[in-house]
């Protein structure tokens, strides 16, 4: 019998406190009732619906249940307007968990705050929702349409393996992107670059594979990288 998640990837999610339930092969639609409510850690509940229903996906409810709210960034608006957010106010903190979504964009978890947060789904227009209160996230290696919820990138440290795996990440998100959201990708990119404080040519030369792969021609990506690390 082929199972979508191995026990050890619902014991890491469940041993941080996430509350999880299962959700339909292939899709976001939950299999229990009163989903958010009966959302759980508990392993032996976890295991059971794992055993009834082997090829689930798994979703963690966000806000106070978990301890966790995320913000949910789609592709292409997403980026830009998450830029502009940056730029008026302060760069995302990348001490956070970082899952990548099917529609090319991202999830970015950060601990819930003290007080309960409403939910946003347009936080900045088009693109940009915050998922706190009775709100949920699918949860890697979770499929949705034959694409993959994959975990890529934590931080930026100074710890050599972790920053290998950041870039490696980073790279493996870019290459992806679609003509109309390549700029603001790699110029997302790069900013996470800067800010981890890894050299502008780092980022010339592991960024700038991914984004010819994209078709963005050395002009342009050598530009977009030079603006992030002004």
């Amino acid at each position: 019998m082929k199972y979508r998640f191995h026990p050890k990837a619902l014991e890491v999610y469940a041993s941080a406190g996430w509350k999880l339930y299962p959700c339909a092969p292939g899709a976001k639609r939950p299999l229990i009732d009163n989903y958010y409510e009966r959302a759980t850690n508990d392993m032996n509940q976890l295991l059971a619906w794992r055993e009834q229903w082997p090829d689930a996906n798994f979703a963690a409810v966000t806000g106070q249940a978990s301890g966790i709210v995320a913000l949910d960034i789609d592709a292409p608006y997403g980026l830009p307007a998450l830029r502009a957010l940056e730029e008026a106010f302060v760069p995302l903190d990348m001490d956070s968990l970082i899952q990548a979504t099917p529609n090319g964009g991202w999830h970015v978890i950060f601990k819930a705050p003290e007080q309960p947060l409403p939910s946003r789904p347009k936080l900045l227009g088009w693109g940009v929702e915050l998922r706190a209160e009775k709100a949920s996230i699918m949860l890697a290696p979770s499929v949705v349409d034959d694409s993959e919820y994959k975990t890529y990138a934590w931080t930026l440290h100074d710890v050599k393996a972790s920053r290998e795996a950041s870039i490696n990440g980073l790279v493996s998100w870019l290459s992806n992107q679609v003509e109309g959201n390549r700029n603001a990708a790699l110029y997302w990119c790069a900013k996470r670059m800067c800010e981890g404080g890894l050299p502008m040519s780092d980022a010339m030369l592991y960024l700038g594979v991914a984004a010819r792969k994209t078709g963005l021609e050395d002009k342009e990506i050598e530009r977009t990288i030079r603006s992030a690390y002004k």
